[in-house]
């Protein structure tokens, strides 16, 4: 199984630096894919793994901002919230990009595609256009 690397996203992000949008688009989706697959791997691990002691201890939890019993760690937190957030961030940074190119070009149908793409990854925000 390949495995997520952050250099999947410096990558990316020097090909989106230097204009190729499509190619940086395609390897922040693709390292998204594998960050959420690890992070479900290493969560089910977790779940899976708890021993006696472990339910006795406190960890962190990043949602929270707070010490939790184990247990409660288990309760609360999702693994989810274990995804590394930047390849979907460039991936979205991609997509803003070709839907401005798209406007300033008069593609209005490909700027569409773009800002709606990122409405269903879930990063859309309040100065997304409305309209392409």
């Amino acid at each position: 199984m390949k495995k997520y690397n952050p250099q999947l996203c410096i990558d990316a992000e020097n090909l989106y630096k230097q204009g190729q949008l499509d190619e940086a688009l395609n390897l922040a989706l693709e390292a998204h894919e594998l960050a959420k697959q690890e992070a479900l791997v290493r969560w089910n691990f977790t779940r899976n793994n708890s021993s006696p002691l472990a339910m006795q201890t406190k960890v962190w939890d990043s949602t929270t901002q707070k010490y939790v019993s184990y247990a409660e760690f288990l309760k609360i937190h999702r693994w989810e919230d274990d995804i590394a957030p930047a390849p979907l961030r460039i991936a979205c940074k991609c997509l803003r990009a070709k839907g401005k190119l798209a406007i300033k070009e008069g593609n209005k149908s490909l700027a569409t595609e773009c800002f709606q793409k990122i409405k269903e990854l879930g990063q859309a925000t309040d100065r997304e256009p409305r309209e392409a």
